[in-house]
C-alpha cells in the first residue's frame, strides 16, 4: 500500500496491483512527479512523437499516459490510469483499463485488457479479453 506523508511517498511494488497503483498515482497527479508529456484535456498525458487517432480523445475516461513514439489506433479506449510505454502499438478498437504496456509491446484490434501489465516487446493478438495478468515473453 502506498504511503503519502508530506513530501514522502513510498509504495511496495512487489505485486501487480501495487505496481499498477503506483503508476495510477503518478499519472493522476496524486504524486508530485514530472510526467514527460503534454497534458491534453482532462487527464491525458501525451509524450512528444506519440501518434493518436483523433477518435481516441473522446474515448479517454479518467486519466492515461501515452509515451514517446507510441501509436494509438482508431476507436481505442484508455482509462483508469492506463500507461502506454515508448514505441507501443494499440490497434483500432482495443480497450485498456487500469493496464500498463511496457516499451515495445502491442495490443491487437478489439482486444480488451483490464488490470494487466504487458512486458516489453510482448504482442497480444486481436480480439480477446484478458483480466489481471502479467504478460511477458519467456526466455530460452
Amino acid at each position: 500500500m502506498g504511503h503519502d506523508e508530506g513530501e514522502f511517498y513510498w509504495s511496495d511494488i512487489g505485486t501487480l496491483e501495487s505496481y499498477r497503483r503506483a503508476q495510477r498515482d503518478a499519472i493522476s497527479g496524486r504524486l508530485a512527479v514530472e510526467v514527460l508529456g503534454e497534458l491534453c484535456g482532462q487527464g491525458l498525458w501525451i509524450a512528444e512523437d506519440a501518434r493518436l487517432h483523433p477518435s481516441v480523445y473522446a474515448l479517454i475516461e479518467s486519466y492515461a499516459f501515452v509515451g514517446p513514439n507510441a501509436v494509438i489506433g482508431r476507436g481505442a479506449s484508455l482509462s483508469q490510469g492506463a500507461a502506454i510505454g515508448d514505441d507501443c502499438r494499440v490497434c483500432s478498437g482495443a480497450t485498456l483499463e487500469q493496464s500498463v504496456l511496457l516499451p515495445g509491446s502491442s495490443v491487437g484490434s478489439g482486444e480488451y485488457l483490464e488490470d494487466c501489465i504487458v512486458g516489453p516487446g510482448y504482442e497480444i493478438r486481436p480480439g480477446g479479453r484478458i483480466w489481471g495478468s502479467a504478460l511477458v515473453r519467456g526466455t530460452a
